[in-house]
């Protein structure tokens, strides 16, 4: 049966289909194409397309709103997808999806495969080209990439000069270092940190002793990579490239330079020891002085004498001044040279300028250091004497002036030699008495005898 003509006209008016484009959203072409952020916050730099993430930052950030509560311990978030991290991270067991091979709980079943990735396969799939780091997702590599590497920093604090790849280290380094916040407390101790990898580290370091990244060129180990990198950098290269702008002084690490202006130029100690008058500018320090001076504990000894130290680069120190005889700083003013450039400078405070700001209570003495005045306290006014002599009754306060004895009396070593007579001494000192003593009168004399 053949249809008519306008038959077949009406049967494809009705199916005919509209084939005009679709309207494309402005919003998508303004957010993914044209990266417009309309709405800026007035308060930092962020900004932002939509209006409601804007409000959320205002409030988390600037506000500090806070109406995610966990109810498992006091930890509030912003937004519940923070607080569901929160939970899977510290509260597993609340978890309804179990994994199968351990007691590892999830909601999501992506991060079962990075769980199973991660702590049952260690699979490390990227790697870095450049060094031995290794990591299970693309983005973490390309973050090493543009610190380490490249060193892209692109986020800078505006109250130092602190640089940086990643938003969340600015604000870390900005709670901890201008804000002071630092919400991690130590249960062993007084220490307290701003992120929980560094309480983690300080109670492996302090209270375990647990130091995993060893130097291949010496004893030295590090509770972290990066500080084995500063390590190597600084000691066995001696890469410094953080330098005082008031002095000669160099450090490898910029915390360093800051406790050395601190300590030096301004004279800041914040921390006292309460079992004397001592201040220093970490607690570090501080805790070394207590060893050392009130406890006694001196861990590092001399191979090739009695000496002991609290720090090993005290050792150091005694080893390149009393064995090697290596002396880098000369003075410019006579032929001292010394080991140290704070002990250069206590003898030219002492020697050449005179300043002695320790002084005794109980008599006229004054010294340039306080260990002097405590020596000479325990020896003329207490009279302790704790180094005794194995060859004769001869005792001193200090084991320096045990061995000066000792090379002088019973070996008859007398390195110092008069150039005007035949008088030798044994320590520089007496040479100097014996010159002002002996020679200097018969030397005026002869400049005012009359011809």
């Amino acid at each position: 049966m053949c249809r008519s003509v306008s038959d077949l006209e009406d049967s494809v008016k009705r199916r005919k289909v509209s084939i005009t484009p679709r309207k494309t959203s402005n919003n998508y072409v303004d957010k993914t194409h044209l990266v417009l952020n309309k709405h800026e916050c007035n308060l930092c730099d962020y900004s932002t397309f939509r209006k409601l993430t804007l409000i959320s930052h205002m409030s988390s950030f600037h506000m500090k709103k806070k109406n995610c509560k966990c109810s498992e311990c006091d930890y509030q978030a912003d937004k519940e997808s923070h607080l569901k991290k929160h939970k899977e991270r510290v509260h597993p067991n609340v978890k309804n999806r179990k994994f199968s091979q351990q007691d590892h709980q999830t909601d999501q079943k992506t991060k079962i495969e990075v769980h199973r990735n991660n702590d049952d396969l260690d699979l490390k799939n990227h790697k870095c080209i450049h060094c031995d780091f290794q990591t299970n997702r693309k983005n973490n590599l390309k973050v090493h990439m543009n610190s380490v590497h490249l060193e892209i920093k692109h986020h800078k604090c505006s109250l130092c000069d602190y640089q940086t790849s990643q938003m969340n280290h600015l604000k870390l380094h900005t709670n901890r270092v201008h804000l002071g916040i630092k919400n991690y407390k130590c249960s062993l101790c007084d220490y307290r940190a701003s992120q929980m990898v560094h309480l983690k580290t300080h109670i492996n370091s302090v209270h375990l002793g647990i130091k995993n990244y060893k130097c291949n060129l010496c004893d030295h180990q590090a509770t972290q990579m990066s500080r084995l990198k500063n390590h190597t950098n600084s000691v066995h290269l001696g890469i410094k490239n953080y330098k005082c702008s008031l002095c000669d002084y160099q450090a490898s690490q910029m915390v360093h330079l800051k406790t050395h202006i601190n300590n030096v130029h301004l004279g800041i100690k914040n921390y006292k020891c309460s079992l004397c008058d001592h201040q220093a500018t970490q607690m570090v320090h501080l805790k070394t002085h207590i060893n050392s001076v009130h406890l006694g504990i001196k861990n590092y000894k001399c191979s090739l004498c009695d000496y002991q130290a609290s720090q090993m680069v005290h050792l150091k120190t005694h080893i390149n001044n009393v064995h090697l005889g290596i002396k880098n700083y000369k003075c410019s003013l006579c032929d001292h040279q010394a080991s140290q450039m704070v002990h250069l400078k206590t003898h030219i405070n002492n020697v050449h300028l005179g300043i002695k700001n320790y002084k005794c209570s109980l008599c006229d003495y004054q010294a340039s250091q306080m260990v002097h005045l405590k020596t000479h306290i325990n020896n003329v006014h207490l009279g302790i004497k704790n180094y005794k002599c194995s060859l004769c009754d001869y005792q001193a306060t200090q084991m320096v002036h045990l061995k000066t004895h000792i090379n002088s009396v019973h070996l008859g070593i007398k390195n110092y030699k008069c150039s005007l007579c035949d008088y030798q001494a044994s320590q520089k000192c007496h040479l100097k008495v014996h010159m002002n003593k002996v020679h200097m009168n018969k030397v005026h004399l002869r400049k005012i005898k009359p011809k």
